[in-house]
């Protein structure tokens, strides 16, 4: 089952990312001829409008066909201001670059989906536990301690120098993270 999963995942980037070639092709207006997933021999296909949609059999890609990307292309005279290749450069380079920040963007939607879900890991943003301070225990000794150790706290957290860890304070343990003060 996980194989079939992984199967469809990879099938829907690739229809995705074409479809960033294919929606950019059309907004700036190119002629698209064709629209494929996977690569022939063809299992299947339908015209709508000026445009062919069809499935391929080897699952290794897909690909947009553009009228006039191949400079050798024979282009009838009326799809020729369409043609690919005579449209200004800035036209070519959205319709290249949206495939892959298709990608990028279901990139930052999943990231974003795994956090949502999941959290963000503790200490991800410095190495791991063994090379952070854990504030949020200095700060549940901090309500532990006499109010008279509070400066020396603070002179405690002034002179470490990261990557560091704190293992004992005032000659006591940390106090776990996850569960409340004893």
């Amino acid at each position: 089952m996980s194989w079939l999963l992984a199967f469809a995942g990879f099938a829907a980037l690739i229809i995705l990312h074409e479809l960033g070639h294919f929606a950019a092709a059309k907004a700036v207006g190119m002629r698209v001829e064709r629209f494929m997933l996977f690569f022939p021999p063809i299992l299947g296909k339908v015209r709508r409008g000026e445009t062919e949609y069809g499935v391929g059999a080897i699952p290794l890609g897909g690909y947009v066909k553009i009228t006039g990307m191949s400079p050798h292309e024979d282009i009838p005279p009326e799809h020729r201001h369409r043609a690919y290749l005579r449209q200004p450069v800035w036209k070519r380079v959205v319709v290249i670059a949206a495939g892959p920040a298709v990608n990028i963007l279901i990139a930052f939607l999943l990231l974003w989906a795994v956090v949502l879900a999941n959290g963000v890991p503790r200490n991800a943003l410095c190495g791991g536990p063994a090379t952070c301070v854990d504030y949020s225990a200095g700060k549940r000794y901090k309500e532990r301690l006499q109010p008279g150790f509070a400066g020396s706290y603070r002179t405690h957290l002034a002179a470490l120098r990261l990557p560091e860890r704190v293992l004992y304070f005032d000659n006591a343990p940390p106090v776990p993270v996850e569960g409340p003060p004893p």
